[in-house]
């Protein structure tokens, strides 16, 4: 915990002072800031107590749930701020455009040093959760692939109490972890490892079974989570009440977009975040164009119809990554290669497609093929995030799930984009796209942004 106060009030100063250089750099002439002991105490205080409360110090927290406690942390810090400020008749003593400034340069700085310290701890190894897994089946790999993914997670799985090492025909249960024994034995393998946490998954074993592992072990160890298995329940949003009299729970599930409010609040924010990014780009977007033309001369901009929202087709803006006869190259193409036109009916994807330009191969590369969308973005066509924008072929392999497409815009960027893009199966990204819209939240949201600029620095899956 102390490590990371250490970072955090010295990454709160850091954000301090870039605001005062943004502040100023706007309006040089006015009086200075804010005093030194301001900046070096009143300010920070009440970050470092907010991110406290919001329970910032405690161990393993998914990523997406520190961007949203951290945002919360921000914005109290601000108002308790202020309002201190106001309190000791002060107003003046601190500029009102250096809060606003200091409010974007605090999150963002806090968002950046979070994950490159949590990073730098997992790596080395450091300030590692001892923990046993329980349980065994499809389910338990998915999840111990994404508690060793996130950046926030820093697990160090002892092994795997479980009914077996292994299937009858040789498969591997444990996901290459070591089977410390069976399930009547838990208690006896707690006690010798004495681990951190306990996980245990419920897919395999019955409910009264769990509840009973819960009895035998929770006085072993500091924490027991429960992994329930509920496949296809949109969890993201789930609240749970305790009905204290029948020891029981209530689990409601929301879907915040099924709401008009969340989906023009969702449009109104990203708009203006679309609005000022297109002017901070605009030398980009011209110098972009240009290489293109002098690459390929033709049309820099290239529009392809794509289904949008209430299932009406738009034009999808791309800069041009294809020679401009690519369509005749590409049914010459299909009509003399079956494998081509295999993968083409698979996935609508060439792995290794020939209509590509050198210069697009480098914009699909870094996904800055998809930057014009800015575009449809602002015509109130498409999204900053949302599901992967369709063709009209494509409908039918959404079945059942294509009302959850049709009910929001789709994205510039999304869950199939920040997960393996094209090394993704297609039903893995119809279920992706509904998720993304069964469980959005503004920190969703937050997390995929967050997740592009890295995937579009690797460049993985992009072709």
């Amino acid at each position: 915990m102390f490590v990371f106060v250490f970072f955090d009030y010295f990454t709160i100063i850091a954000a301090e002072y870039a605001a005062i250089l943004l502040r100023n750099g706007i309006f040089s002439s006015l009086s200075p800031v804010a005093p030194a002991l301001k900046l070096l105490l009143t300010i920070p205080v009440p970050y470092l107590c907010f991110m406290y409360i919001h329970r910032l110090y405690a161990p393993n927290i998914q990523f997406w749930n520190v961007i949203q406690r951290l945002f919360k942390s921000v914005v109290f810090s601000i108002i308790v701020v202020v309002m201190f400020e106001y309190l000791i008749h002060d107003p003046r003593s601190i500029s009102r455009l250096y809060t606003v400034f200091l409010a974007i340069t605090s999150f963002i700085f806090l968002t950046t040093e979070r994950y490159i310290l949590k990073k730098l701890l997992k790596s080395a190894g450091l300030m590692r959760t001892r923990t046993i897994l329980v349980g065994d089946g499809p389910m338990a790999g998915s999840v111990i692939k994404h508690l060793k993914e996130d950046s926030s997670m820093n697990y160090d799985f002892l092994g795997v109490i479980a009914r077996k090492p292994n299937d009858e025909e040789g498969g591997d249960l444990l996901n290459g972890l070591k089977y410390l024994g069976r399930f009547e034995n838990m208690g006896d393998i707690i006690r010798e490892h004495k681990p951190d946490a306990v996980v245990i998954f419920a897919q395999n074993i019955p409910a009264s079974h769990v509840s009973a592992h819960i009895y035998r072990i929770q006085h072993l160890v500091k924490v027991v989570s429960v992994v329930p298995y509920f496949p296809g329940l949109p969890l993201a949003n789930m609240t749970a009440e305790n009905l204290f009299d029948d020891r029981t729970i209530v689990m409601r599930l929301k879907n915040n977009l099924a709401n008009r409010f969340f989906r023009y609040f969702k449009f109104t924010i990203e708009w203006i975040m679309t609005f000022v990014g297109t002017l901070l780009i605009s030398p980009l977007l011209l110098v972009i164009a240009i290489w293109i033309y002098i690459d390929s001369p033709g049309p820099v901009l290239f529009s392809h119809r794509r289904i949008g929202q209430n299932g009406k087709e738009f034009g999808c803006l791309k800069f041009r990554s294809m020679c401009v006869d690519a369509q005749e190259k590409l049914k010459k193409l299909l009509a003399t290669d079956p494998q081509a036109k295999a993968e083409w009916d698979k996935d609508f994807k060439l792995k290794n497609d020939p209509r590509i330009t050198r210069s697009g191969a480098f914009l699909r590369k870094t996904s800055l093929d998809e930057l014009p969308q800015i575009f449809n973005v602002l015509k109130g066509e498409m999204s900053l995030v949302g599901p992967r924008p369709i063709v009209k072929k494509e409908i039918e392999r959404y079945h059942e799930y294509i009302d959850d497409y049709y009910l929001v815009r789709p994205g510039i960027t999304g869950l199939w984009q920040t997960s393996g893009r094209n090394d993704v199966d297609y039903t893995e990204r119809v279920a992706m796209d509904s998720w993304y819209v069964r469980n959005w939240s503004i920190w969703i949201d937050m997390v995929i942004l967050f997740r592009t600029f890295k995937v579009a620095i690797k460049g993985k899956g992009a072709y």
